[in-house]
């Protein structure tokens, strides 16, 4: 009875979510086959450049690496300032990519002024640009078959992994680098001089109607329960506290385990800054899709951290600060 409440309430959970991003008046399919082309090889193997209509009217192209038989496909999303050619050209890809994955890297839409304008376009149709790019991420796996599907996503492009997976049950493994944390601080809090709130910034992107409070990055975790999911994040991380990362995961963690799969979750926090982590994601995916990988020759792991690291001692610091301040208060 339990277990079926929990189906019924993810349910809710993603037809709520489907209508935030305003999927139910999303355009139809283009119904076009993807146009073909060479690209330059990686780690030894074959490229092609894939260009598609994921719906009429509009084109995209992505870079794509076949897998090896029996193996799945990992679709690989690069962050605001990135693209499927850099992305490609990391060591963690090429290990991938010498593991027998097959990797598929979709452009995103580059840098908040160019993504400020289609989210603007999107609302003057009553739609939102978040959820059409997870519906173009949807209708290109449509399109392009594969033994099985993962998905990796850096920075903003690990929020387009995060909502993929939550709406796509095809994802068997789930990696979000460099932007899983308390995602209404991340947005609103502008007082933390740790972070720049969404508030702040010209990324209207971020402000769907209905969020708040709704779809926290712990509560869409819920959503790709029992999938396995791997977080990863930077101590160092200019951009994302790791406190507020550690409070996401505490509540993705309740939803794990409420359906018997914490196994399956892990968070990873190594120093570093706003950088994905190649070695931890390597061994993960390999652990979780059945594959085996090479990291013998691979610069893949972090430098290693002194044993007290910096932000954990200023975070002791500022936790003993602020209690405090409350003492001084209830005098």
């Amino acid at each position: 009875m339990a277990r079926a409440r929990s189906v019924n309430n993810a349910e809710r959970l993603q037809a709520d979510l489907c209508a935030c991003l305003r999927l139910d008046a999303a355009p139809g399919p283009g119904g076009q086959s993807p146009i073909r082309q060479s690209a330059p090889p990686i780690a030894g193997r074959p490229v092609t450049r894939l260009v598609y209509a994921p719906w009429s009217g509009v084109s995209n192209d992505a870079l794509s690496v076949e897998a090896e038989p029996g193996r799945p496909r990992l679709l690989l999303l690069h962050d605001l300032d990135g693209s499927p050619e850099v992305l490609l050209a990391t060591p963690l890809a090429q290990t991938l990519a010498a593991a027998g994955f097959g990797l598929l890297a979709p452009r995103l839409v580059p840098g908040w002024r160019a993504r400020l304008r289609v989210a603007r376009k999107a609302r003057l149709l009553g739609l939102e640009w978040l959820g059409l790019e997870v519906l173009a991420l949807r209708r290109l796996m449509d399109q392009v078959p594969s033994y099985g599907w993962g998905v990796v996503g850096y920075s903003r492009g690990g929020q387009a992994a995060l909502l993929l997976a939550a709406l796509d049950p095809r994802p068997r493994a789930v990696v979000v680098a460099s932007w899983f944390c308390d995602r209404d601080k991340r947005l609103l809090d502008t007082r933390d001089s740790r972070l720049t709130a969404f508030l702040d910034s010209p990324e209207d992107e971020q402000f769907l109607p209905g969020w708040w409070r709704r779809f926290d990055d712990g509560v869409l975790a819920a959503l790709l329960a029992p999938r396995p999911l791997l977080i990863t994040s930077g101590l160092d991380d200019p951009v994302l506290p790791f406190e507020l990362v550690q409070d996401a995961f505490a509540a993705a963690e309740r939803h794990y385990r409420a359906v018997g799969a914490l196994g399956n979750l892990r968070l990873s926090l190594l120093p570093g800054g706003h950088v994905p982590q190649a070695e931890v994601t390597a061994e993960w995916l390999a652990a979780h899709l059945g594959a085996e990988v090479d990291l013998a020759d691979m610069p893949l792991r972090p430098p290693p951290g002194p044993a007290r690291h910096p932000a954990v001692r200023m975070a002791r610091e500022r936790r003993k600060k602020v209690a405090a301040l409350k003492r001084i208060g209830r005098r």
